[in-house]
């Protein structure tokens, strides 16, 4: 499976989660690896040490 479809697979399962529909066990699965691979993934943000400190006033 790709991106696109096992993105479309998850929408599926959170929509019959949302239903209230019981899950099997493949789709519990699922959703849990796909939360633990949202949840490892991090944002580094970078910023310029210039804008850290305080700038002399002009």
């Amino acid at each position: 499976m790709n991106d696109k479809e096992i993105e479309e697979r998850v929408d599926e399962i959170l929509l019959k989660q949302t239903r209230g529909e019981k899950l099997t066990d493949q789709e519990e699965t699922i959703l849990a690896f796909t939360y633990y691979a949202a949840r490892s993934q991090r944002t580094v943000i970078r910023v310029d040490p210039r804008y850290l400190s305080p700038q002399e006033p002009e």
